[in-house]
């Protein structure tokens, strides 16, 4: 039995202290690591799924097969690389494309502010996009952080893949019938015309030797 293989890149936002945004180190460590999942990929049998705190926005508007209508918030910056490292690498916004109160969409909230913001996603490759079922987030789970808790469902199968055989070529019967009896004609037509000339030559041999 063939194996499909699932494998999950968990991804998080790091900054020091009196440094700012640590950006370009993040973005290298993500690049060599799907980088690492695509090499051992092989035809695309392997289920890529990347999740994480991405600090970014795609919005609301869809794009191509890679952003659903169903994010939330206005698009930024970060959220167009979002949208090319996705397109680079085959991949979809998986939370864009489920229709879900903005209760359930929204991951982050400021500290003594009342908008809500989607800034974790979960990534998923484009040609297993059907096995994922579900993508939401549960506002009530208390997991220590001042994001909301972001949970996927997926469901991966295998598909038939159906081989067909080079099948033999069939003989047309009636056909072959059809071409002996005209094989069998032509050759009894050469065959009366042979014994015809064959009797006409006896009797020619006949009468030359009674005139003798």
């Amino acid at each position: 039995m063939q194996k499909n293989e699932v494998s999950a890149l968990g991804v998080s936002e790091v900054q020091w202290k009196g440094q700012g945004e640590i950006r370009s180190g993040d973005y290298t460590v993500i690049i060599l690591e799907v980088n690492g999942l695509k090499e051992g990929d092989g035809r695309g049998a392997t289920n890529s799924i990347i999740l994480g705190d991405w600090n970014s926005i795609v919005g609301d508007e869809p794009y191509q097969n890679i952003v659903g209508s169903h994010g939330l918030g206005r698009w930024n910056h970060r959220g167009q690389m979002l949208i090319n490292f996705c397109e680079r690498n085959g991949q979809i916004v998986a939370n864009t494309w489920f229709k879900k109160p903005k209760r359930r969409l929204y991951t982050w909230k400021a500290p003594g502010d009342w908008r809500r913001h989607q800034l974790d996603y979960i990534l998923a490759k484009h040609r297993f996009r059907n096995s994922a079922k579900d993508v939401k987030t549960l506002p009530m789970a208390d997991i220590d952080s001042d994001h909301k808790l972001l949970v996927a469902t997926f469901r991966t199968r295998l598909k038939k893949i159906i081989k067909f055989k080079k099948r033999r070529p069939r003989w047309d019967l009636e056909k072959l019938y059809a071409q002996r009896q005209s094989v069998q004609e032509t050759l009894e037509e050469k065959l009366s015309a042979i014994e015809s000339e064959s009797g006409n030559a006896e009797v020619n041999g006949t009468i030359y030797k009674n005139a003798c």
